[in-house]
């Protein structure tokens, strides 16, 4: 697990993320030495929008349903909180 989080940090020096952001644990869980800025937070969004098509698709989404593997009959449903993504279809 600890090459993961090493890559991300080596990652985000190089997409441009500055001093203020840290991962050091890859489960994105809260950790004392996990930290961003706004800002960075803002670089990594727009370089993942930038270069993953699937990622775009995904914070797109409004609705999304799925039936469980494991309990026969049951739907899954999320629904995207994003007020700008309700309002930019009106």
């Amino acid at each position: 697990m600890k090459q993961f989080y090493v890559k991300m940090n080596e990652t985000a020096k190089h997409i441009g993320l500055g001093k203020g952001t840290n991962f050091a644990i890859s489960h994105g869980m809260h950790h004392d030495r996990n930290y961003s800025t706004a800002l960075d937070v803002a670089t990594l969004t727009w370089h993942a929008m930038k270069t993953h098509q699937m990622f775009c698709s995904v914070i797109n989404t409004k609705k999304y349903e799925c039936s469980s593997r494991i309990i026969h009959g049951h739907v899954y449903k999320w629904e995207n909180t994003n007020l700008m993504l309700w309002e930019s279809s009106k």
